[in-house]
């Protein structure tokens, strides 16, 4: 399925269309040896980064697509999932501990089983948990914007490409 918005050359398709066969060959993963396949092209270089632009916002538009899929699918797993959990609290509720029931496709039955259940979690020794170190990037971003220095931290300025 290969969306495409714009009009490109076909040098440059078939550019890109051997690396999109690599690229699904190896879970996404392209060398960067083949941007030698970019320098073969006999047009100008102002069309062919042009070009290559083009096929950057058409393969956005595609990844976008197929996220959007995958949501609408995701949800509707999510929705199966929950009406078979709520169908086995249907039989939890149902049945009394210990009864097995059989048929020939079918049986349900009961294990023991074992679980932590924490009932105050701030008298839990810090031993026993797991502790999160994240720094705070936008406050630090906020402190060092007003001139201050923050020991292992800094403010750097970059140049981020984009294409509208």
């Amino acid at each position: 399925m290969s969306i495409k918005i714009y009009e490109i050359s076909a040098q440059m398709r078939d550019v890109q269309q051997r690396i999109d066969t690599y690229a699904e060959e190896h879970d996404g993963l392209i060398p960067e040896d083949m941007d030698a396949l970019y320098t073969g092209l006999e047009y100008s270089s102002v069309q062919c980064r042009l070009d290559i632009a083009k096929r950057y916002k058409e393969l956005t538009a595609e990844a976008d697509a197929i996220a959007e899929t995958a949501k609408r699918i995701q949800a509707r797993s999510r929705a199966i999932y929950n009406h078979a959990e709520y169908l086995k609290s249907v039989l939890i509720s149902h049945c009394s501990e210990g009864e097995v029931f059989t048929d020939d496709a079918i049986k349900i039955s009961w294990r023991k089983s074992s679980a932590v259940e924490i009932t105050d979690e701030n008298s839990i020794p810090d031993t026993w948990c797991v502790i999160t170190r994240t720094p705070n990037k936008l406050r630090i971003k906020e402190v060092l914007a007003t001139g201050a220095d923050i020991i292992g931290a800094r403010m750097v300025e970059k140049q981020n490409i984009q294409i509208k």
